[in-house]
């Protein structure tokens, strides 16, 4: 019975591996050498790429920094309010990415009330660096 369960359970793994590698696959072999090659040298690629790499870079610190602290204070201490921050923090697991995206954009976007109040400033959020580290985090 148990080798029975594992080949059901090894089939249906590799049936999702495919979901996953055939379209990569397919992509790799699919596509001529010279347009990726081309592709790959593309100035305005580059320039995606090494945003994307920073803005990473820049969410995940942003992240670690509030995180880490946060996780120690709600592990080991208890506090007032303790169980209203575990809901927030467990918001963004439950909302689904175009929802928060949306939301994001509503709330930081020129119209919205946070994107207003730092317009004042000078400090704009869509098509900004500080727009996609918030978008990642």
């Amino acid at each position: 019975m148990k080798r029975y369960r594992f080949s059901i359970i090894l089939t249906l793994a590799l049936i999702g591996l495919s979901f996953i590698a055939l379209p990569i696959i397919g992509i790799i072999f699919g596509t001529p050498l010279a347009s990726i090659k081309t592709a790959f040298f593309d100035r305005e690629i580059i320039n995606s790429i090494v945003l994307t790499i920073t803005a990473g870079i820049l969410s995940t610190a942003i992240g670690l920094l509030i995180g880490i602290p946060l996780a120690y204070l709600i592990v080991f201490k208890n506090f007032k309010g303790k169980k209203f921050i575990e809901s927030i923090i467990d918001i963004p697991v439950m909302i689904p990415h175009t929802a928060a995206g949306i939301a994001l954009l509503t709330i930081f976007g020129t119209r919205g009330y946070l994107g207003k109040f730092f317009s004042i400033f000078g400090v704009r959020f869509v098509g900004t660096m500080a727009g996609i580290v918030i978008g990642m985090m």
